[in-house]
């Protein structure tokens, strides 16, 4: 991803998760078909972040005097949290 792709998509045989990455955004999402197989991805991803400030800093650093348009926030709320913003 950090050399040939812009957009990167992992999948298992089991399509109980998917991984899209962007490098444009500078991030790499982690979908889980069921919410209780989280728990046992924990020891794996443990260093990941939910959909949270922190998450959408990180992106804002990606845009002009680092202001992330709400588009963009309602955008990824949608579509990779739980949550709606």
């Amino acid at each position: 991803m950090l050399y040939n792709s812009y957009t990167v998509i992992w999948l298992p045989s089991s399509m109980k998760w998917a991984i899209w990455g962007d490098r444009n955004y500078g991030i790499c999402i982690l979908g889980l078909r069921d919410a209780n197989h989280r728990v046992d991805a924990w020891p794996i991803v443990k260093t990941w972040r939910p959909m949270d400030q922190t998450v959408l800093s990180w992106v804002a650093l990606n845009f002009a005097n680092q202001q992330l348009p709400q588009e963009v926030v309602d955008s990824l709320f949608l579509h990779y949290s739980n949550e709606a913003k």
